[in-house]
């Protein structure tokens, strides 16, 4: 669950494939999305952020990110493919399993979970580099 910045929460409905969207006091007031493999359809929702017009959502299970029009839900852009971390190298849109989002200023960072890094988007999802990567030694500090 987000907060939007009007107020609203945005619920992932995980069972039903589809975005809840509240009014702070927990009335309904839309829903965006469905079941399906399709680009604008989702099969696991997970993490999820929002600049106050467009939802930026992560599809767990079809390993990729979506930019949904926050007032009706319509698609307005993709990014990600299915892709481990031998075929992702730090240049590609292979993602796998990604998890939780976050949106600072004019760029989406995307936890690529099974992938062992962050993937950096543009608000238009326009790759743009990555950082992180497996091991277990101490990170810097």
């Amino acid at each position: 669950m987000i907060a939007l910045p009007n107020g609203d929460l945005c619920v992932a409905d995980r069972l039903y494939s589809r975005l809840q969207i509240l009014s702070r006091d927990g009335e309904q007031k839309h829903t965006i999305g469905n079941y399906g493999r399709s680009t604008g359809q989702m099969v696991s929702c997970k993490g999820m952020a929002s600049d106050g017009e467009f939802l930026y959502v992560s599809d767990y299970a079809k390993s990729r990110v979506q930019k949904l029009r926050l007032h009706d839900g319509a698609l307005a852009a993709s990014a990600g493919n299915y892709g481990t971390s031998k075929r992702a190298g730090s240049t590609t849109l292979m993602l796998n399993c990604p998890h939780g989002l976050a949106l600072v200023e004019d760029r989406l960072y995307v936890a690529d979970c099974m992938n062992h890094r962050v993937v950096v988007f543009s608000s238009a999802l326009q790759f743009l580099f990555t950082f992180a990567k497996e091991g277990k030694a101490r990170g810097p500090g």
